[in-house]
C-alpha cells in the first residue's frame, strides 16, 4: 500500500525506520529474501529512502550473510538503527533466527548506506537465569530470543527483546527480555520489563513515551491451540499494547489493546509488527502488511487518550498520495436490482438521500472507473438496519466481487466483507468490529484502497486493514441502504498516485 520492492528481485518483511535528521531523510530498512528459490531464507536487509514517508528511492540492499564471514550469521530477523555517535550508526539484527539458539548480533556504519559487522560474532545471547534457553523447553521450535529494540538510559544501553519466561509452563511464556550494557559488546541480563502470563508471543518489542505515559508495543496472534480476544474484535492477529506510569513499569493490558492488525483471522495475518517513528510533533505507527508478496502499510497517527488508551488515527500525510480529484455524479446513480427498481434516491445539494425502508437497494454511483483512491464521505443514519459503502465495484454480473465495509446498525456491528448481487445487493461480512452506531449522528468514513489492499477509518480512526488481491481491481462507488433511510454528504474522491512496484501474481 506504500512500498514493496520489486518482486523479481526481493520479498519484503518486518521493517524498521530510522530518521536521519540532519538530512530530513527516513531511512526504510527491511527482511529481505530473494524470490527463487521459493521460501529463500533471509540473508538480506533492503534499503529505501524517502522525504515524506510516502515516495521511496531504492538504495543498495545489504548483504548480511556473507561466503568470507568467520562466524554464520545463518538465516537473520528483525532489528533496528541507532546512532551512538556523529555519523556513526549501529543495526542490531537477530543472527541465526532458525538455529536452536537465536542471538543477536551488531552491524555499523558512517553513513547508513554502506555496513559491516561490528563484530563477527552475535554479543546477546538467552541467560539461562531469566530466558529459556533450551529447546526442550521451547514452547514451538526454537525458543524465542529476537528482535532487540535498543535504547540509551543515561550512559548505558538497553536492548528488549522477544523472549520466553525461564521453567514457566503456562502457555503464556512470552516476555520482553531487558539487557543493559556500557559497550554494547558485554551485556547483562535482568528481569523482563513485562510477563510471563500476558500472551503467548512478543515479537518486535518496543518501547516509546507519549503522552507523559511510557508505552510497550510487541505482535502476536492467535494460533497454536491460542486465541486473543478483546472485547470488540475475536481471534485477534497484530500489534498490540501495555502502558505503565514509569519505564520500569509495572506495565497494564487494556482490555481493547490491539493497535493495528484484524479479527477473525483466516490462513494469513493482515497488519504485522507495528514500530514508532516520531515526525516532528507527530507519533507515527509503521507497519508492514501480509499477502503472496507483502507491502509496507500507510503509517498512522498515534493518539494518547486522558486514560493512557492509544487510538490509531488517519494521518494526513497520506494526502501527499492525491494526484487528481474525480467528479462522482450522485445524481446518476445506476441502482443494482435484477427486476424493478428498489428504494428511492434523490439528490439535493451535496446530499444523497437514500430510502430503503421498504427493502435492500444498492446503487453505483456514476463516475469515471477507478482503480487506486481514497474515499470520503458523512453518513446520517436515520433509522436504518444495514448500510454498506463498496469500492471497485462493477456490479450485477461482475466476474470479481468489490471490498466493502458496512455498518451493521441493528447488531453494533461495523464490518469488512465483499459485495454479493443475486436479487438485490448486500454485504458478506469477513470482520467484525463492535462498535455501537447512534441514529442522527453524522460519520465520517474514510476507505483507502491502493493496489491489492484496502483501509478504512471512521470519524479518523483505524477501524480495518485488509489484503484484497481476491477482489475486483477497479470499479465504482457503491451505496447499500437496507430498513431505514440515510443521508450521505460530501462525498469526495481523490485518484492516488500508483505504487513504484504494483502486485502481480506469481503465476502472471
Amino acid at each position: 500500500m506504500n512500498y514493496r520492492p520489486n518482486q523479481k528481485e526481493f520479498k519484503l518483511w518486518d521493517t524498521w525506520l530510522f530518521k536521519e535528521e540532519s538530512e530530513g531523510v527516513f531511512h526504510l530498512f527491511f527482511l529481505a529474501n530473494r524470490p527463487k528459490p521459493p521460501n529463500a531464507p533471509w540473508h538480506w536487509v533492503g534499503h529505501v529512502v524517502s522525504e515524506d514517508l510516502v515516495d521511496w528511492r531504492e538504495c543498495e540492499p545489504i548483504k548480511v550473510n556473507c561466503s568470507e564471514d568467520t562466524y554464520d550469521v545463518g538465516v537473520i530477523g528483525t532489528g533496528m538503527v541507532m546512532e551512538v555517535g556523529t555519523s556513526n550508526y549501529v543495526m542490531s539484527l537477530t543472527f541465526n533466527l532458525e538455529s536452536e539458539r537465536q542471538s543477536i548480533g551488531f552491524l555499523e556504519s558512517k553513513d547508513l548506506y554502506h555496513w559491516g559487522k561490528k563484530w563477527a560474532e552475535p554479543k546477546i545471547f538467552a541467560d539461562g537465569k531469566f530466558y529459556e534457553d533450551d529447546t526442550c523447553g521451547a514452547f514451538v521450535k526454537s525458543p524465542a530470543f529476537r528482535d532487540a529494540f535498543l535504547l540509551k538510559r543515561g550512559s548505558r544501553y538497553e536492548a528488549l527483546i522477544a523472549a520466553q519466561a525461564k521453567g514457566y509452563h503456562g502457555i503464556c511464556r512470552a516476555v520482553v527480555a531487558r539487557y543493559t550494557s556500557e559497550d554494547m559488546k558485554f551485556w547483562k541480563a535482568s528481569e523482563p520489563l513485562i510477563g510471563p502470563g500476558v500472551t503467548m508471543l512478543m515479537e518486535v518489542p518496543e518501547y516509546f513515551e507519549l503522552g507523559g505515559n511510557h508505552f510497550l508495543i510487541w505482535s502476536s496472534f492467535s494460533g497454536l491451540g491460542f486465541r486473543i480476544d478483546t472485547p470488540v474484535r475475536k481471534m485477534c492477529a497484530g500489534t498490540f499494547y501495555a502502558v505503565a506510569n514509569r519505564y520500569e513499569g509495572p506495565y497494564r493490558c487494556p482490555a481493547d489493546n490491539l493497535l493495528i492488525g484484524a479479527g477473525e483471522q483466516e490462513t494469513r495475518m493482515q497488519s504485522y509488527v507495528g514500530r514508532v517513528i516520531r515526525h516532528g510533533q507527530e507519533c507515527l505507527l509503521y507497519h508492514h502488511l501480509d499477502g503472496e508478496y507483502p507491502c509496507f502499510g500507510l503509517p498512522k497517527l498515534l493518539k494518547c487518550e486522558s486514560d493512557g488508551s492509544l487510538k490509531c488515527c488517519l494521518w494526513s500525510g497520506v494526502e501527499k498520495l492525491w494526484y487528481e480529484k474525480v467528479k462522482v455524479h450522485m445524481e446518476r446513480v445506476k441502482v443494482q436490482a435484477l427486476r424493478e427498481q428498489l428504494g428511492l434516491w434523490s439528490v439535493c445539494g451535496d446530499s444523497l438521500t437514500i430510502d430503503g425502508s421498504d427493502c435492500v437497494t444498492t446503487g453505483l454511483l456514476d463516475s469515471e472507473i477507478l482503480t487506486d483512491m481514497h474515499l470520503r464521505l458523512k453518513v446520517r443514519f436515520e433509522g436504518c438496519s444495514r448500510f454498506a459503502v463498496s469500492v471497485r465495484d462493477c456490479g450485477i454480473g461482475a466476474k470479481d466481487t468489490a471490498p466493502a465495509i458496512q455498518a451493521d446498525v441493528a447488531n453494533g456491528l461495523w464490518q469488512f466483507g465483499r459485495m454479493s448481487y443475486n436479487w438485490f445487493g448486500m454485504m458478506l461480512p469477513v470482520e467484525n468490529v463492535r462498535i455501537e452506531t447512534e441514529l442522527r449522528c453524522v460519520y465520517q468514513i474514510d476507505i483507502i484502497v491502493r493496489d491489492v489492499y484496502f483501509e478504512a477509518y471512521l470519524n479518523g480512526e483505524w477501524i480495518f486493514t485488509r489484503n484484497i488481491e481476491s477482489f475486483s481491481r477497479q470499479g465504482q462507488v457503491g451505496i447499500t441502504v437496507e430498513g431505514g433511510k440515510v443521508i450521505v454528504q460530501e462525498l469526495e474522491v481523490f485518484r492516488l498516485k500508483p505504487m513504484l512496484y504494483g502486485f502481480y501474481r506469481s503465476s502472471e
